[in-house]
């Protein structure tokens, strides 16, 4: 590491959000001082630490020559945690264990919503039939159309089997390909382009394109007629075997829902008989270019009005609802990396659930309502609130906000029917679970970082929605998470001691004063070490990538990708978008 210079020990710059607490955390609990930026001359001796509350604090890696005992809030081109296509594309990567080359990683299906990035055509042809897919299978999961009268009325159940019948085997197939990672991704582009999406009749596009139904004008069969003509060479609306057919029709609606529910991949756990999407844009977050849908067309033409450069996941249809008056949630964890190469990660064992501040509901007029269908607490704490008017720190804890203590104690009543009751179910079941979704993240984006100065530590956001199950599903890693300066006591003061805490353990790091485990058989654990403070450590690898390993792993990745994603995500394309923005800027 080398000798810290003494005109350099204890010194700090802080800049961009969140400087204020960082720099009162400094100076009043760890007898720092501060530097300010611009008194710092060329020649004058640099800060042992150096804080930039906006990721674009990594153009310091460029712009600075980093020392190696200096400490810097980032790592160099760790964007791709931030980033939603990034990360998917990662976590394909790393979980169809076709490149880690680390043996057998954590299913991609059992933690993560699935998600296409909308700029490759295969992804989109894909997202296309699963669209539809999920489309019927909402139908078949809706107990009123289990009880039709006669065929006119089990239209949709006669539409539904017929469109499954059609596209479900194809649908695996594309998912089972995207998910493997096919050698031959530029071509199945190209192949994509040219095939388009299977020819759908009118009635099958309009049955899932939230366009409505339209009758035959054209002379040519409905449904109806079809399906009757296809079990029993009739189309008489009064044929005598009507009740047969309708029989039949249960019996074969609900062989599709056994199908699917038996299929990894479409994730029978997060569907229900809405068939609701979340569309994204992959470089915002605080809850900002995020729209649900459940029809068709207003999905795409968000997505075309976008450039296409959006991410389109599969949204929670079961999600938990808590309080007295159920309101969707969420669950921030905080995590925090030492080192990237190896990796070194740390998470604070008290994450805290984000409410939405108006109860859930699927009415489809409140499909746009932020205070309904998102949780993130930069947008909950304008419910209501006038945004031109300062606010001072609050006295009391925020509606929007449940620290964990304060959810099992809810939960006692709340989730009475949780098998072994809901603390059990977290320690031994939800907790574990998000641990390996966080080391799955870091490791999928490890080849991006490559090797680092040895001072480089950062904080991370990392958010889950839990089922009714308590089973959790990563949303999203935030890059300059929300450092809750403006929140109720109760976090702000967790907050604070964290942040603390962390200071404390990346200089403790730096020196060498944190004992790290060696010599361990595998590297997830869960367990303080002296001088961690609260934190947990999570994983902890022993030996590092060399850059010729590095740069091999590099160029298999990219060629292992399609060109749209390739070129999208190339130096000079990621300087012509959108810079990502602290979560709690406003």
């Amino acid at each position: 590491m080398g000798m810290i210079p003494k005109e350099s020990a204890g010194v700090f710059i802080v800049e961009g959000y969140g400087a204020p607490l960082i720099r009162r955390l400094l100076t009043e609990r760890l007898g720092w001082w501060e530097r300010q930026a611009k008194d710092l001359s060329p020649l004058g001796a640099p800060p042992q630490l150096y804080w930039n509350g906006s990721t674009a604090g990594r153009k310091m890696f460029k712009d600075e020559v980093i020392q190696p005992w200096q400490l810097v809030n980032h790592f160099p081109r760790s964007g791709s945690i931030g980033s939603k296509s990034a990360l998917l594309w990662n976590l394909r990567d790393l979980c169809s264990n076709s490149v880690s080359g680390e043996g057998q990683a954590t299913p991609l299906m059992e933690f993560y919503p699935r998600a296409y990035d909308l700029r490759n055509p295969k992804e989109l042809k894909a997202f296309l039939l699963d669209f539809a897919v999920t489309k019927a299978e909402s139908v078949l999961r809706d107990p009123k159309n289990f009880k039709p009268g006669n065929l006119d009325e089990a239209e949709g159940l006669i539409k539904a089997c017929r469109l499954l019948d059609r596209i479900c085997a194809l649908q695996a197939k594309d998912m089972e390909s995207l998910l493997s990672g096919s050698n031959a991704a530029r071509g199945a582009e190209l192949d994509a382009k040219k095939e388009g999406v299977p020819s759908l009749g009118s009635e099958e596009w309009l049955f899932q394109s939230g366009t409505g139904t339209k009758k035959r004008s054209d002379g040519r069969r409905t449904t109806k007629e079809v399906f009757a003509a296809d079990f029993c060479g009739t189309e008489s609306d009064r044929d005598p075997k009507e009740g047969l057919l309708l029989g039949a029709l249960m019996l074969e609606s609900r062989w599709w829902m056994e199908h699917l529910q038996n299929q990894e991949h479409r994730q029978f756990a997060l569907n229900g008989d809405h068939a609701f999407w979340i569309l994204k844009d992959p470089g915002l977050n605080c809850g900002r270019g995020i729209n649900c849908f459940s029809d068709l067309m207003p999905l795409l033409e968000e997505a075309q009005a976008g450039s296409w450069n959006m991410v389109v996941q599969k949204y929670m249809e079961k999600p938990l609802l808590v309080s007295h008056d159920r309101r969707k949630c969420d669950v921030r964890l905080w995590v925090a990396l030492t080192s990237w190469n190896p990796a070194v990660i740390w998470a604070w064992p008290e994450p805290y659930l984000r409410l939405a501040s108006r109860p859930f509901s699927w009415d489809k007029s409140q499909v746009s309502d932020p205070f309904v269908h998102l949780t993130n607490r930069t947008v909950q704490k304008f419910d209501g609130a006038d945004k031109s008017v300062p606010k001072e720190l609050p006295t009391q804890d925020e509606a929007h906000i449940m620290l964990l203590p304060a959810f099992f104690r809810w939960a006692r009543d709340g989730l009475k029917d949780m098998p072994g009751g809901a603390q059990n179910r977290w320690k031994e079941y939800t907790w574990p679970r998000m641990l390996e979704a966080v080391r799955a993240c870091v490791k999928s984006c490890r080849d991006d970082v490559g090797g680092h100065p040895p001072g480089c530590f950062e904080l991370f956001g990392f958010d889950f929605l839990l089922d009714s199950d308590m089973r959790p599903w990563l949303l999203e890693a935030n890059s300059s998470p929300d450092l809750c300066e403006d929140a109720g006591p109760s976090l702000r003061g967790m907050t604070e001691t964290a942040v603390t805490e962390l200071l404390q353990l990346t200089v403790a790091s730096q020196k060498g004063e944190v004992p790290l485990p060696t010599g361990l058989h595998k590297p997830e654990v869960d367990e303080r070490v002296s001088g961690s403070g609260h934190w947990h450590l999570v994983y902890r690898e022993e030996v590092s990538l060399g850059s010729k390993e590095l740069q091999l792993r590099r160029a298999i990745r990219s060629a292992r990708r399609p060109q749209s994603v390739v070129g999208a995500s190339s130096p000079n394309a990621r300087r012509a978008g959108r810079a990502q923005h602290p979560e709690g800027l406003r």
